[in-house]
């Protein structure tokens, strides 16, 4: 999968397989945010394979401030993604993520993307779509939502502002440029 392949994978098993506390969150964020402020990569997966516990201060301290410093630029475009958790990590960061109204992507043990916090509905449903076709332009995602392509604009900016999916510039034959968004 070229996404796992261009991306920086953090092992937090190595930190410790019992991630509990509102410290041992802070001193965990501390390093993650050193090692992406050294990596080159543009997506940084945290890994919780062989984690087996995470409680709800602990999520909230390392995932969503962490997502917080992403959602305000502070790393650049550079996102985060979360890999391997088992149901009952989810839930725990899960309840962080809704409680501050953001989210994460999730990619699970068969290399499923998902998602895990709060994210309105029309933003589920554009999501949705762009998991299925991979990439796409405001354009074709407001023939397939049957809405304007300013509609369909509004949406994708929204969920690149939340570090969810990714843009590059393309340009138009006879002149002139668009977005492709993706994962």
């Amino acid at each position: 999968m070229l996404l796992l392949q261009t991306s920086r994978i953090i092992d937090l098993s190595l930190f410790s397989p019992i991630l509990v506390t509102r410290k041992t969150g802070e001193q965990l964020r501390t390093k993650v945010e050193n090692e992406i402020n050294l990596c080159e990569s543009n997506l940084i997966i945290l890994d919780f394979n062989n984690v087996k516990i995470v409680d709800y201060s602990f999520a909230d301290e390392l995932i969503a401030k962490l997502l917080l410093r992403f959602i305000s630029g502070e790393f650049g475009e550079k996102r985060v993604m979360l890999a391997n958790t088992n149901a009952e990590i989810k839930e725990n960061i899960e309840v962080a993520l809704i409680q501050r109204q953001i989210a994460v992507l999730i990619i699970d043990k068969n290399g499923t993307i998902g998602f895990c916090g709060h994210l309105k509905e029309h933003l589920k449903e554009v999501l949705k779509i762009i998991f299925r076709e991979k990439e796409l332009s405001a354009r074709q995602l407001a023939e397939i939502q049957n809405t304007t392509v300013n509609v369909s604009n509004n949406r994708l900016l929204e969920l690149t502002k939340m570090r969810l999916i990714s843009r590059r510039e393309q340009l138009i034959e006879g002149g002139g440029k668009q977005y492709i968004y993706y994962l």
